[in-house]
Order: structure tokens, then sequence, then C-alpha cells
């Protein structure tokens, strides 16, 4: 046989170098030659099976055959052309099968319509990777008319197998299943294992389409492996291919490369050029997603070539979308829409609304959305959607809900941007897409923190940590770190700061091992801002209580006061938070301060921390909680105090004080203790510090005889209250009618506008006056004191409950009580408030007693409460309880005819407590003021004249040069006409107004302004607006 072959391969070069004048061929070499080319054939050598037929399907040779031998070696050649994908060989194969048809002699018509429906099968497969899929359906089915009427069942079998794969492609994957299924069961039927291979692998493509990827994989494998057994190498390129697309899709891209390596091996290897068209396009598509665009673009290019001279459309069109792609990345939006535009021209020649124009039409959105085209975009993807649905292309839906959703946020239609991003949150969730999901929810964070609503920042949340826990294992750290950052962001405007803190401890750790330089700067900035919010509660604490006392530090050193035990104070608190060292300080005689009790720590740190203390106190200009979460070399104090460093990796130290009384600090550290102190702690800390303040207080007072003044115990009536302003004057006139009455008063207003003034006016004119008037602020009282403060308690009733207690209620008996803020009472006291309220009783902490109270209550806030009603954040009960007669005080802006009046008396009066002549008014001054908005009222007012009056002592006259730069400002800006002038001139003012209102929260005021954060930062810079 070897001697045979060799005899013939050199015939077979013989006749391809004589041209003209082939070799001479006998029947005896024809029939040699045939049976050289099916052990190639069926060896999957079908490069070389096809030399061997295309000797014998030579002109002269097919005359000299019979009609039945001529088409055999015609159909032989033609499987072995569409094997090899060289279909331009394939249409001259079945040219001269036609000429056989026409030209022979007529014979049973039965047998010439099964031969000439042979070769519509392999004509219309042709068709069908040409991308003229219409044509190839109703070929093959013309074909399947006459054969299934054969026991040609294996040709049925295959016939059925393309007429699926054809409408697979048009997107009507229900046909095609059954098609695929009526095949499957033919071939194994007749134990054809390769077509069984062939179609495990065409179920797996249905299974690919619908984004069942593990099915469509197992199938794969399984067609794979049967593959194998049989040696059909030929079919390995293909199944490889598929293969590596599922891997692609799901991010196994490694292994995709793999598969793809593989395949094209074995494509080259058997000349298979289908196969190697489709290997490299899919191979390039691989290196864009690696980032490698100019590898991509080679790939691409070669395939898009082997496309094209083989006549390959569909694998053409697939080549021009990816070279889009390319172009996208590169950020040449225009060269990509045009490389989609061809692409989409190709595709619609293949068929309307194929798989094919719905990938494209996907990306030509993406690029509109690049390039700005917002609206176009929208169009597109829209467009996109309708034929990815109508042909089942699922895979590409979760991209256009995408884009969709970025197009909407960019025009700013935030419900229309939501439903997007949700949906395709929910399609990429539902595919089990979870590098693309990823991604969904890490877009949908950055369009929406900033503007993000409590119900939308819960959304957040829930889609964050699901993404942190299911795909940790499925992501790279570079995403993982991206969800962990906005999960610390989105947890911090929740204002669960423990959490936020956990999470950026897990964001560290994953950093350290990314070569991203900004990530560590932006953790560091996040982890500042979630400490500075763990510290809101004890800060809120400390501002509210100043307020109330203008003394100066009480030296209580030496006192007796001071309790004899602090030491055991110290060990509770390092017990209760888990502590391992720590001070308590006091001030001494001199004001220095001084360790009175130390544990866990050596002495000489303890001394350099009480200097580091005082230093930084004293810069800070009042007593605030410092905590170091994580203490860091980059620290201003581990720089000051070197030796803290090996001590400890967490601390904070607390102020002891009350009504800006200080008698002290204590200072707490942690060593290796995981995230530093929780929030519990803190809130624990506070509570602690704010017993011990309040008992040095109570204790110092009955040591120097202090009696409490109240800084309203000089107004009697309406006296003090300066005004002309016709709303003013009939507040008033509402004031002077219900103070006679037991009705309970809502004073409602904003910051500065004088309720407490009113409510003790009130409070004046009624029978109560000769009874005291006991005002209480209850955003100054921690919330963990408020009810002992408000109720009383029994001794023993809590830790540090040394004796009974009288509440503040039972105190003011007979009298008035205003309840300042009342808006920022905790819910739980609202409800205990409100059922005073009804019954009049009082119960003390720690009794089971109650007692009769007769009080008036007057309460205030500048706080809308039917709207925190409404939000469930104030007792609805409680606020109709509380509106027996509301009154709402006009801001100052409303009341500019009172401005020049307010402003001489208060320059008349501290010019008399300063000792000095009364100063003149300057005309620009008196505009100056009468243009500021005000956002304090009248309590800016009285804090700018004070400033003003200090600067100007050695002048005769009050000028606008002794106003804040911002005054100026304004003025400046008032005095232009154009609108971009005016424009300015609104923003300093609601943004002055605003952050006043939310107490200095920049968060807080860019929620309520609808605007970004950086946004508001940087115009409170650039007005040089002070919070």
């Amino acid at each position: 046989m070897r001697l045979m072959q060799e005899r013939f391969e050199n015939q077979k070069n013989l006749g391809r170098d004589t041209g003209s004048n082939p070799i001479f061929l006998n029947d005896e070499d024809c029939v040699r030659l045939e049976e050289v080319g099916d052990l190639h054939f069926h060896a999957s050598a079908y490069s070389s099976a096809l030399d061997y037929y295309r000797q014998l399907c030579s002109p002269d040779v097919l005359t000299r055959l019979t009609r039945s031998q001529a088409l055999r070696l015609l159909r032989k050649a033609t499987d072995a052309a569409i094997l090899q994908g060289d279909f331009n060989l394939v249409d001259l194969l079945l040219q001269q099968a036609d000429d056989v048809l026409a030209s022979s002699p007529v014979e049973d018509p039965q047998l010439a319509d099964v031969n000439r429906a042979i070769f519509q099968a392999r004509r219309a497969t042709a068709l069908r990777e040409r991308g003229r899929l219409n044509e190839a359906l109703n070929l093959g089915k013309r074909a399947f008319s006459v054969l299934a009427l054969t026991d040609m069942h294996a040709d049925v079998a295959r016939l059925q197998v393309g007429m699926g794969i054809c409408h697979m492609r048009l997107g009507k994957l229900e046909k095609a299943e059954e098609f695929f299924g009526d095949g499957l069961a033919t071939f194994r039927r007749i134990n054809h294992d390769m077509g069984v291979a062939n179609l495990l692998n065409n179920l797996a493509l249905i299974h690919k389409i619908r984004c069942r990827w593990d099915q469509a994989l197992n199938l794969m494998e399984r067609a794979v492996e049967l593959a194998r057994t049989m040696g059909a190498s030929h079919l390995l390129p293909g199944f490889y291919l598929n293969q590596a697309i599922v891997l692609q899709k799901t991010d196994r891209l490694g292994e995709a490369r793999g598969m793809l390596e593989k395949g094209l091996r074995l494509a080259v290897s058997l000349g298979d050029r289908l196969r190697r068209t489709r290997i490299q396009l899919a191979y390039g598509r691989l290196e864009i997603l690696a980032g490698r665009l100019a590898r991509a673009e080679e790939l691409i290019l070669a395939g898009k070539t082997l496309a094209d001279e083989n006549g390959f459309l569909r694998e053409a069109t697939i080549a021009d979308e990816y070279l889009g792609d390319v172009m996208l990345a590169r950020g040449d939006f225009a060269k990509a829409r045009f490389n989609y535009e061809l692409g989409l021209e190709k595709a619609r020649r293949i068929a309307a609304g194929n798989d094919l124009e719905g990938e494209l039409q996907r990306r030509m959105g993406e690029a509109c959305l690049a390039a700005g085209d917002q609206r176009q975009a929208i169009a597109i993807s829209q467009a996109a959607i309708s034929i990815c649905e109508r042909c089942g292309e699922d895979y590409e839906i979760g991209f256009c809900h995408l884009t969709l959703g970025q197009a909407y946020s960019a025009l700013r239609d935030v419900q229309q941007s939501d439903h997007h991003f949700r949906q395709a949150i929910r399609i990429f969730h539902d595919q089990r897409l979870v590098h693309l999901w990823c991604k969904a929810i890490i877009l949908f964070g950055d369009k929406r923190l900033d503007s993000a609503g409590e119900a939308e920042l819960l959304l957040l949340r829930r889609y964050l940590m699901d993404a942190q826990e299911n795909g940790a294992s499925s992501v790279s750290d570079a995403v993982l770190c991206a969800i962990l950052e906005r999960l610390a962001k989105v947890q911090s405007r929740l204002g669960q700061f423990d959490d936020a803190l956990l999470t950026v401890f897990e964001l560290e750790r994953l950093g350290m091992g990314l070569e991203d330089r900004d990530l560590g700067v932006r953790i560091v900035e996040l982890r500042g801002v979630i400490e500075k919010g763990l510290l809101v509660g004890v800060h809120e604490t400390q501002r509210h209580l100043d307020a109330l006392s203008s003394a100066p530090c009480l030296p209580v050193g030496s006192d007796p006061a001071v309790p004899r035990n602090l030491g055991s104070i110290l060990e509770a608190g390092l017990e209760r938070v888990h502590a391992t060292g720590g001070f308590i300080a006091m001030h001494d005689e001199d004001g220095s301060l001084v360790v009175a009790a130390r544990r866990g720590m050596s002495e000489n740190l303890s001394l350099q921390l009480v200097r580091w203390c005082k230093d930084a106190l004293a810069s800070e200009g009042e007593a605030k909680p410092v905590l170091y979460s994580r203490l860091s070399e980059s620290d201003q104090l581990i720089r000051d105090v070197p030796a803290l460093a090996a001590a400890a990796t967490s601390c904070i130290f607390l102020p002891i004080g009350l009504y800006d009384r200080r008698f002290g600090v204590m200072f707490l550290s942690r060593k290796n203790q995981g995230t530093g102190f929780p929030r519990a702690s803190l809130d624990f800390l506070a509570t602690y510090m704010g017993f011990l303040a309040l008992f040095l207080q109570e204790r110092s007072r009955r040591v120097l005889g202090e009696a409490v003044i109240t800084p309203l115990e000089d107004v009697e009536s309406f006296e003090n209250i300066i005004t002309r302003n016709a709303g003013m004057l009939e507040v008033l006139e509402l004031a002077r009618k219900v103070a006679s009455s037991e009705l309970t008063v809502l004073l409602t207003g904003e910051t500065g506008t004088g309720k407490g003034l009113l409510a003790y006016s009130i409070h004046a004119l009624s029978r109560r006056a000769s009874r005291k008037f006991m005002a209480i602020n209850c955003a100054a009282i921690p919330e963990a004191l408020l009810e002992s403060e408000l109720f009383g308690h029994k001794k023993g009733s809590f830790t540090g409950a040394y004796s009974d207690k009288v509440g503040l209620l039972a105190e003011a008996e007979g009298g008035t009580v205003f309840l300042d803020e009342i808006g920022k009472m905790p819910l739980a006291m609202q409800g205990k408030l409100l059922q005073f309220l009804d019954t009049r009783r009082v119960r003390r902490v720690g009794d089971n007693i109650e007692a009769r109270v007769d009080v008036r209550i007057i309460c205030a806030s500048k706080r809308d409460l039917k709207l925190m009603a409404a939000d469930g954040l104030f007792l609805e009960d409680l606020y109709y309880r509380l509106r027996d007669f509301p009154l709402t005080i006009p801001n100052l802006r409303d009341r500019a005819d009172d401005i020049e009046l307010l402003t001489r008396h208060f320059v008349q009066r501290f010019c008399q407590e300063l000792g000095i002549g009364v100063l003149a008014l300057d005309h620009g001054f008196l505009q100056n003021l009468l243009a500021h908005p005000w956002p304090g009222n009248v309590r800016e007012l009285e804090k700018t004249l004070k400033r003003a009056i200090v600067l100007a002592q050695n002048d005769t006259a009050l000028r606008s040069d002794h106003l804040p730069d911002d005054f100026r400002r304004q003025q400046e800006t008032s005095g232009g006409s154009s609108l971009k002038e005016t424009l300015a001139a609104v923003e300093y003012r609601e943004i002055s107004r605003v952050l006043q209102q939310q107490e200095g929260n920049k968060a807080a005021t860019a929620r309520v302004l609808k605007v970004s954060y950086p946004n508001l930062l940087k115009k409170i810079r650039i007005y040089g607006i002070e919070s």
C-alpha cells in the first residue's frame, strides 16, 4: 500500500506541474486514487484527501466515469472541501455536479431527484456559512423533503442540524432546538457518534445563547470527549472555540486563552480555513479584554482577510464588530462607529434582526455614550434590546440596560437611570455573570452615591454587600477593592461608621497587593471621614453644652470635690472597652494637667502624652475627643510621641468637662485588637465621662457655693425684644394672648431668631412668672443622661447614681419648662414625654412610684416636625400634642426693616460694655448689612457687630472694612448686573443658609441642595464660606 501511495503522490505532483498535460489515469489508477483519498478522509486529513479527489474530478476523468461514479467522487470532494472551510472550491465542485446532473442521460426520475437533493444539501451548507441563512433554509427544506423518503439517514440528520443552525443564527431558538433534537435522535439511532458529538456541541450553543453557562460547558466537554474517542480531530477546533467563548464570557480568560491556542494550532495543521478564521477573531476579542490592543488588531485583521477571501460573511461581520471594539477602547469613537456601521450593513444582508445586528447595535449605543451623545445612545440601545429579545440573544440585553442607565444619569433623569441600572444588575445576576454584575453595581454606585436618599443608599448597600460576599472568589482584587471602597462610603452616608471602618480595614488589606498609588490616598481620606463620623455624637454633646455656660476652666486638682477613686474609674473604663492602657489627667490649680491615675503604660509615656494633649487642645481652642483608629508613622501624634507606636495601635483622648468647664482628660489605648474602638465603645465612654463630669460639676457647685444662672433671667415680658416689623409684632401679639393660658406652645423658626427669648417672655407674662423657668436643650444632653435629667433617678439605679436626683421637670414645679431643639430628642424619650403630657406624672429612673408635676411646656424646633413625623423620625402623636398653639418666628432676612433698628441697639449696648463712645454707622456699612442673607439671623448679627466694634475701637464710625470678607464679597457681587454674578450671589446665600441650618454638616447640605459633595466643597472654597 505504501508503494501504491508513493506512486500516486508522484502522479499528483506531476499532474500539478504539467497543468494542461495531466498524466493519463486508467481505470485501475482511478480506483486506487479514490481508495487513498478515502483513507485520508477517514483519517481527518481532508487537505490530502482533496488532492486525490481533485485528480479524479478533472473533466477528462469525469467524462470517462459513469454518472453514479462521477457524482460519488464529486460528493466526496465537496464534503472534504466543506470540512476544510474552502467554500470557493465547494462552489466549483457543486458547479461540476450540476453539469454532470444536467448532461448525463435521464435515468430513473426518483434517483435523479435524490442525487440532486444530495448536492442541494451541500449547497445549503455553503450558503449558511456565507451568511445567506434564508436561502440556505429554503434549499435545505427542499433537499430534506426528498431525502427524508430514503434510507440516507446520515444525510437527513445533517440537514436537520444545518437547518437548526440557520434557525439558531436567526434567533429562533425553540425551532433550532427542535431540529437539533430530531437530528440527535437520528444519529443515535444509526450509531453515528461523529454526528452525536457535533449535535452536542450545537445544543451547547443554545445553552450559551440563553446564558446557561454550566449546561453549555458540560455538553461541550462531552462533545470533545466523544470526538477524541473517535479520533475526529477535525471537530476539535470548533469545539475548543465554543468552549473558549463561554469561558471568556464568564471571565475565565486564562482558560479561554488555552482553549484558543489549542484550537488555532489544530485548525492550522488541518488546513481548516473556517475554524482558523473564527478562532483568530475570538483570540482578537480576548486580547481586547486583556488590554493588548495592538495584538488584538493584528489578529482581527488576519481573520478579516481570511473571511473576505473565502466569502465568510458572518465572520467578516464579526471582524468589523471587533475592530470597532478596538477603536472604542482607544477612544477613537468616530472610527468605532464607522466599523460598527460596516458590520451592521453586512449583518442586515445576512438577515434582518439577527443576533449579530443586536450585538452591533448594543456596541453602537456604547460608542455614542462614550462620545457624549446620550440621546442617540438611548435610542440605539432601546432598538438593540428589541432585536435581542426577538432573537433570544439574552447576553447583550444587560449591556444595553447598563448603557441606558449611564445615559439617563448624564441627562439627570434619576428615575429612568435607576430603573435601567437595576435591570442590568438583575440580568447579570440571573445570568451568573459575576464580573459584569459587580461592574454594574460599581457603576450604579458611582452615579448615585452623592445624590442618593436613604432608600437608595440602603439598596446600594445591599447590592455592594451581596457583591462583596458572592463576588470575592470570582472577581479580581481590583474589582473587589472598588466594591469595598464604595460600600464604605455608603455605610458612612448611612451613619454606620463601625461597619464602614471594618470595610476600610478590609480594603486596606486587599489594596496592599495592588499597584494603585491613588488607592492608598483615598483610603486615608476615607478613614479620616469615618473617624470624624464616629465622633459626631461626642462632638454634638460637647458643642451643645457650650451654650449653657461661659465660666472659665474650673481648677479642681486639689479640690475635695475630685473623687479619690479615679483609679477605679479608669480600670472600669479599660475593662468595659477592652483597652490595654490609659490614664486620667486632671487640671491643677494653675491650669496644668497632672496624671491622677495610670494603668498599663509607663509614667514617662503618660507624661509625654499629657504634654501633647495639652498643646493639641490649646491649639484647637476647644476640647474635643481625638480618635486614632489605626496609628501610623504619618500621624502627627506618632511623630511627636514616637514611643506610643510600640505601645498602641489605636487610641482616643476624651475630655472630661461640662458647660465649658474642663476638669481633665482620659486617654485610652488598644494594641493589636483589630479595628480600634467601635461605636458602642465610644458611646459608652461619652456617657461614662458625662456622668463623671456631672458628678464633678455638682460637687464643685456645693464646694464653691455657685448658683445656676440662666442667661434669660434679666428678661421681662417683651421689653428686650427689639422690632418694628409687622410680622414680628403679630407674633408678639399672639404670644401675649397665649401667655395667660395653659396651652402648650410650639415655637418654630430658623436658628438665631430668638425662640428662647420669646419662650421666656411667654413665661414672664403668664401666671407662673414668679416660679421657675427651666430651659432644657434636648440636643445638648447625651441620650443616656436625658431621661435621668428630665425625670430624675433613684440612688443605685445605674452605675454612677450615688444619690437620689430630682428631675428637671419636678424641679420646675409650678413654673415653665422650655424644651429647646425638641426635634433632636430620641424617639424613646419622645414616647415618655408624650406620656407625661397626657398624665402630668413623672417616675424617676429606678423608682416604682409616680409623682404628679404641675408645669407648663413650651417647645421649640428649627426643624419641620411635621415632615419628620411623616418620615418616622418624630412621633406623630407627640407632634399633634405639642401643637396646641404653634408660633413661627420670622427670620431676619424677612425683617429688613428691623436690621438697622437692631444694629443701632446692639452698637450702643456693646460700646457701653467696652467703655467707649458710641460709634457712628457708615452708609456702606449699613448697605452691606442690608444685603446680607443672615442665615444665622439675630445671633449672627449680634456676633458680627461685636467683631466690627472690636476692630473699630480706634475709629469714630463702623465701615465696610470692619465686616468679614464674605460681606464685602456679597456687596461686590450684588453690585454687578450680569447673570453670572446674580447666580453667584444666589448660590452664596443659599449655601450659607442651608449650611447654617445643617450646623456645618457639608454632606447633609449637599443632599438638601441636591448637588454633589465635591461640587459643594468647590463652591464653599470659591465663595469663602465659613462652616
